[in-house]
């Protein structure tokens, strides 16, 4: 390409519109793609071949705006389609296009576009389209076109060799689009004969379904295109619509059509066996099992894996030889059921998977989840990675398998790892999980109990949750296994209700802690609890402090004390208790 000749044509200088336009159209005919493709990541090139590209852009759309308002929407569309190659997001191509197709009579396409427009933002950006976008759509909706005005109906087109109308306005008006004729339509005069000789035939009352089918791109819409303008001569009513190609073959895999003297007919009875699924999620089923058995046990495997999942995993859980697997996944990508991405595949909307899932019932979701958790385990030790990076997968298949045993040291392990990265609402769902399983086992444990209790009560502590982990603490407090545990925990409760303004209750358990230490033999734990005392002290505004005055116990063991020996003295503070408020 001669980007400077081409930078040139686009260059606004003083040209008229009808030489701007001209300019533009060298200008897109010199074009031909990226500049240095074989060199796309180099930093001296990237510029220039984006600057090109908006240039190319920008020339586009004008001609694109200039060939819509001579009504030439042909050449308008054909100018439009390729910028999304690029940038499918663009809504200012993507309302041209729109416009253009609602222009021409194709209001199916252009509310097709919206569609499409929406999907590119959500995928790229997550974001939903702009007001204008919206607008736009809204306006097609109600045929009303984008300047205020109703959508022209369909013009009816000449018939042949007259240059009349050859429908009157009432079929006229039934046509849901201007049909035009394509200069480009050669090579296919065989078979426009032949579908000719089925429109003559409906005519006289034998109606007919007919299926083209051919290689991509060979001109089968082309030739279906060419066939609905000669309908429209002869004064027929048309109706359009559409479908993935391979959705049309379904109906030969499923039996319901047949060759029968060389043209394709239904068989007997197979239109009064369709049933139209009741929603949704019905259609989409019915939609997958018309694809095979094979594709449907296969992309049911998937749905449970997740919306995206790698082939390994797959592979290692559908448990088939790898041509019927690869076959299974082509007719899914196919049908547009599956979309590939950088690190395997992904259903290409939630709803299908989720419509998958929900139709299997709960023992073989059951029963593939175990599946799926046992294949990552093997995947992991395969790689030699360990289970620690795929806990969290790990923990959710298997607590929705039928070994859900399995699940309770990967919650536990999954609420660790999110604890290390501070991630501690994460880490409290995952040990309140753990919890709740061990009770829908009957797990007698009781260690492994203390452990996630008093591990709940700091980190909702942590988040603020004063109730919970007060509640959390305190159950803690009846499972400890020593004294010092129990000191401990009654000093982060302390800690928790302190934070809550809750003095009476934080004192209630400074007393229980009180009873329970030994300033002795537990010499950090009462550190800790005489810092608790002085925070109690200080958040009752007792600005001089406060002391706490032990007496000797009749209990003969040394060092231990009573719950009533913790006393507010009217007295000033000894030299202990206000290094303690220190």
């Amino acid at each position: 390409m001669n980007a400077v000749e081409f930078d040139r044509l686009c260059s606004p200088s003083n040209k008229n519109p009808d030489e701007r336009m001209a300019a533009l159209e060298e200008a897109i005919a010199l074009y031909q793609g990226n500049l240095l493709p074989h060199d796309l990541y180099s930093d001296c090139t990237q510029r220039p071949r984006e600057r090109l590209w908006l240039l190319y852009r920008e020339a586009s759309l004008a001609l694109a705006v200039s060939h819509r308002q001579a009504q030439d929407y042909m050449h308008a569309i054909a100018l439009l389609l390729p910028l999304f190659s690029h940038d499918p997001p663009d809504e200012a191509a993507q309302r041209e296009l729109m416009r253009t197709y609602a222009l021409a009579g194709r209001r199916h396409e252009a509310l097709r576009q919206y569609q499409m427009c929406v999907d590119a933002l959500a995928k790229e950006f997550d974001a939903p389209p702009e007001p204008d976008t919206s607008a736009l759509y809204a306006q097609i909706q109600s045929r009303d076109d984008p300047k205020g005005r109703p959508l022209p109906e369909p013009r009816p087109m000449p018939a042949a060799g007259t240059g009349m109308p050859s429908l009157n306005g009432l079929r006229a008006a039934s046509a849901p689009f201007a049909l035009q004729p394509s200069a480009m339509f050669v090579g296919r005069e065989q078979e426009f004969e032949a579908l000719r000789a089925y429109m003559r035939e409906a005519e006289s009352g034998r109606g007919h379904t007919i299926l083209v089918a051919g290689d991509p791109g060979v001109g089968k819409t082309l030739l279906a295109g060419e066939a609905l303008c000669a309908a429209l001569d002869a004064g027929m009513t048309v109706l359009y619509g559409a479908a993935y190609e391979q959705e049309g073959q379904a109906l030969q895999k499923d039996r319901q059509i047949e060759l029968r003297g060389g043209a394709w007919t239904w068989r007997e009875n197979a239109q009064a066996a369709m049933k139209l699924p009741a929603d949704l999620k019905g259609l989409l089923r019915e939609r997958v099992a018309r694809l095979g058995a094979p594709v449907e046990a296969v992309l049911n495997t998937a749905a449970v894996i997740g919306r995206e999942f790698d082939y390994p995993l797959l592979r290692s859980t559908a448990a088939l030889p790898d041509a019927e697997l690869l076959d299974a996944l082509d007719a899914a990508l196919a049908t547009h059921l599956l979309e590939e991405t950088e690190t395997g595949y992904r259903f290409s909307h939630g709803l299908i998977r989720r419509a998958l899932y929900d139709s299997l019932s709960r023992a073989r979701r059951a029963h593939l989840h175990t599946r799926v958790a046992e294949a990552i385990e093997a995947v992991a030790l395969r790689i030699m990675a360990g289970a620690m990076s795929y806990v969290e997968l790990l923990a959710f298949h298997y607590d929705l398998s039928d070994r859900r045993d399995r699940a309770l040291d990967y919650l536990i392990r999954a609420g660790e790892k999110a604890a290390d990265i501070f991630a501690f609402e994460i880490a409290v769902d995952y040990f309140h999980r753990a919890l709740a399983l061990m009770d829908a086992l009957g797990a007698e444990d009781p260690a492994r109990r203390f452990t996630l209790l008093e591990a709940l009560g700091w980190w909702q502590n942590i988040l603020a949750d004063t109730p919970h982990a007060v509640e959390c603490f305190e159950q803690a407090i009846a499972l400890a296994p020593t004294q010092r545990d129990r000191v401990r925990l009654h000093a982060g409760a302390t800690t928790a209700l302190i934070t809550a303004s809750d003095l009476d209750a934080a004192q209630m358990h400074l007393q229980e802690a009180l009873a329970e230490v030994d300033e002795r033999e537990d010499a950090a734990e009462y550190a800790d609890v005489l810092y608790h005392v002085a925070q109690v002290h200080w958040h009752r505004g007792d600005s001089r402090g406060s002391v706490i005055n032990w007496r000797p116990s009749n209990n003969p063991t040394r060092g231990s004390r009573r719950k009533n020996d913790y006393e507010h003295p009217p007295n000033r503070p000894t030299a202990r208790t206000v290094r303690a408020a220190a």
